[in-house]
């Protein structure tokens, strides 16, 4: 798959009844897979190019935030102060998914 590419792969829903004496349960499941979005939601302050050096200075960041360090390398931000500049793949999410999307059961009362 290409980095960024919007266009789901594919895409599958199923429908289904399970009946048993006067219950019937129906579940319908959705599903899209394969695709990538750009999310500016998943930086935040701490990773954009918009404070020059002495205001990274004089930023508290609270403990925890996940910097790269050489023993985290897999970090989500880049370093402490690191700034984004240009395009990252970073920025783009996974999108795909399964979702139950409707259950309903049901009770049919005889008639009599």
């Amino acid at each position: 798959m290409i980095i960024g590419y919007s266009d789901p792969a594919f895409r599958f829903s199923i429908d289904n009844k399970f009946t048993y004496r006067n219950w019937t349960l129906s579940v319908f499941l959705n599903s899209i897979m394969g695709n990538d979005k750009y999310y500016l939601g998943a930086d935040d302050l701490a990773s954009f190019n918009t404070f020059n050096d002495t205001m990274w200075d004089s930023i508290n960041f609270p403990e925890g935030m996940d910097f790269w360090l050489p023993e985290n390398p897999e970090a989500r931000y880049q370093r402490l102060g690191g700034r984004i500049s240009g395009i990252t793949t970073r920025r783009y999410i996974p999108r795909s998914f399964v979702r139950l999307q409707d259950v309903n059961l049901s009770y049919n009362f005889n008639s009599e």
